[in-house]
């Protein structure tokens, strides 16, 4: 049997009691934010005991391996709705991911999730979760691909499909059920170590976003052809080079945040 990673998903609906006992028992935990434009589930941040800042506490001690915050989307501007969530929800980091749950009204309007993805991908430059049914999973890519987001570098699919024991294909994470204590159940693709390294610090991992990382260390470091800075990636120890030869003495606050950031990718000082 495969040993994956297992997760819920649940709004207000769902009581403290409920939220609790997922934080308490499960691997990763998804909780929606937003509807719209402009609304906010009103259990996402605004109660007393926050959930969203408790699930953080949670993944930040280990106890929770991940964090979804998730925008219902609805008809209309899909940038906006994507603003209205990140604004809701913070810019993910490691250990938080943010997601588009496209069904319902929104499916009449698949720019909606290509327009949300986007300028998710624009403010935040990390892969966001695209959710689903299995017989929208085609036409979720087509659209995404028209707004130039690509699977696997942009966004992953969040499946819903029931009654099968396989996991569905191009999913990252499966919705088989919703029958499970009047809670959706989830499962990701691999075991809790590979959710973990799954959700880690995306927005700078070279693999991912090339460009942007180099222009931004160009920038800090002052280097006029961003280009030039890949073959210090090809190399074990040519980032940590870079790093120790260009920010020994920073001379402003933007290139000590650079070093740090170039030491911990390159795995030392």
């Amino acid at each position: 049997m495969v040993d994956r990673a297992i997760g819920h998903d649940l709004s207000h609906y769902q009581g403290d009691r409920t939220f609790a006992q997922c934080l308490q028992n499960d691997d990763f935990v998804g909780i929606k934010a937003t509807d719209g434009a402009a609304w906010k589930d009103p259990e996402f941040n605004d109660t007393d005991d926050h959930r969203w800042n408790a699930m953080g506490a949670a993944v930040e001690s280990g106890r929770l391996g991940l964090r979804i915050a998730y925008s219902f989307l609805e008809p209309g501007n899909g940038a906006a709705q994507a603003d209205h969530l990140i604004d809701v929800a913070g810019k993910p980091g490691a250990g938080t991911r943010l997601a588009f749950d496209w069904e319902a009204a929104a499916l009449n309007v698949p720019d909606v999730l290509g327009d949300a993805v986007k300028r998710h991908w624009d403010r935040t430059g990390t892969i966001s979760l695209v959710y689903c049914s299995e017989s929208q999973v085609g036409r979720a890519i087509t659209s995404l691909t028209n707004h130039g987001m690509e699977l696997g570098t942009h966004y992953d699919l969040w499946i819903a499909h029931y009654g099968i024991t396989q996991f569905p294909a191009n999913a990252t994470f499966w919705q088989d059920g919703d029958g499970h204590g009047a809670l959706d159940h989830d499962e990701f693709i691999g075991d809790r170590d590979a959710l973990v390294a799954w959700g880690g610090d995306m927005a700078l991992d070279p693999k991912r976003d090339m460009d942007t990382l180099l222009a931004m260390l160009a920038e800090a470091f002052g280097v006029q052809n961003p280009n030039s800075l890949k073959p210090i990636f090809q190399s074990a120890g040519g980032l940590r080079d870079f790093a120790t030869d260009r920010a020994d003495e920073p001379t402003n606050e933007d290139r000590a945040k650079a070093f740090d950031k170039l030491k911990s990718l390159g795995g030392g000082g």
